[in-house]
C-alpha cells in the first residue's frame, strides 16, 4: 500500500494524479484480497473490471 501511495503522491506532484491511480488503486485492492482470502477469485475480477473502467474515464 505504501507503494500505491507514494507513488499517486508523486504523480500529483507532476501535476498528473490520473497516472499514480492506477497504481494506488491495484496497491489497495490486492493488499485487501490478501487479506481475505475467499474474496480473492472474484476480488481480482472486480479489481481488474476498475482498474479498466478508472482508465476509461480518465482518458475520456
Amino acid at each position: 500500500m505504501l507503494v500505491g501511495i507514494t507513488s499517486f503522491i508523486s504523480s500529483i506532484g507532476r501535476h498528473r494524479p490520473q497516472d499514480g491511480l492506477a497504481g494506488l488503486i491495484w496497491m489497495f485492492g490486492l493488499a485487501f484480497l490478501f487479506t481475505v482470502p475467499k474474496f480473492f477469485f472474484p476480488g481480482i475480477l472486480v479489481l481488474i473490471a476498475l482498474s479498466i473502467l478508472v482508465q476509461k474515464v480518465i482518458r475520456w
